[in-house]
């Protein structure tokens, strides 16, 4: 069990730094006069906040993380980090708890960028 846990830290880890460096390049790319890429332009924002759909790619209640991947066009967006201390979370419109999720379930996702990457402030499955 030692083994499965230190690999799941690992895993954790690597999930956090890509979205991290999924934000900060994309935030470099806005400094620079680039064009917004498709899953930038399809996210609905507001106010800082996106709303997207895709799969659940990964639930980590031990660690209140998620990992979602958004298809969008050719592209795919990865949305991985902590849930919000006050996220909301629903299956079937009924308020439930992380450990409930399950991975391969289609799900929309409101996050909003932080310094340390995504930070997940709702997360609905029909």
């Amino acid at each position: 069990m030692k083994k499965s846990f230190f690999w799941s830290g690992i895993l954790m880890v690597v999930f956090l730094a890509a979205a991290l460096v999924a934000t900060q390049a994309t935030a470099a790319g806005k400094g620079m006069g680039m064009k917004p890429k498709a899953s930038e332009m399809k996210a609905v924002k507001s106010g800082g906040v996106y709303v997207m759909s895709g799969k659940l790619e990964g639930v980590y209640p031990q660690w209140n993380t998620a990992v979602i991947n958004c298809p969008e066009g050719k592209e795919m967006f990865t949305v991985a980090g902590p849930l919000a201390p006050k996220a909301e979370l629903r299956k079937d419109g009924k308020p439930t708890q992380l450990q409930d999720f399950k991975e391969g379930e289609s799900v929309t996702v409101k996050w909003k960028a932080v310094p340390e990457g995504h930070l997940i402030l709702m997360l609905s499955a029909k």
